[in-house]
């Protein structure tokens, strides 16, 4: 912080993104699964896959500040599901989400 070294990692990046974003937001990341590497017509990709959980208007503003401000790369990939927690008796709502960077 003092020397205002960023992190050099996108995954590192993205993390603090939505860590940033879940607390101001009341967001919870679910999982966030090991990122996989691959070539697309000779570019190299690499896909990050998480879930997140929390109400549909919060999600929503992290997946914009991702794609629009933050410029980590592309959301290929958003699917919500309603769930219950029999626990407690109530209902959440779950997004994954698959983003894909350009190395």
């Amino acid at each position: 912080m003092k020397n205002n070294i960023k992190n050099t990692s996108v995954q590192n990046t993205l993390l603090d993104l939505l860590n940033e974003r879940a607390i101001n937001d009341g967001v919870q990341i679910s999982s966030f699964l090991e990122p996989h590497k691959g070539f697309d017509n000779g570019v190299a990709e690499t896909s990050f896959r998480f879930t997140l959980k929390g109400s549909y208007k919060a999600i929503e503003i992290i997946l914009y500040k991702l794609e629009q401000e933050a410029s980590i790369g592309n959301i290929t990939h958003v699917k919500f599901s309603k769930k219950r927690d029999y626990r407690k008796g109530k209902n959440y709502l779950e997004c994954d989400v698959i983003l894909i960077s350009i190395i």
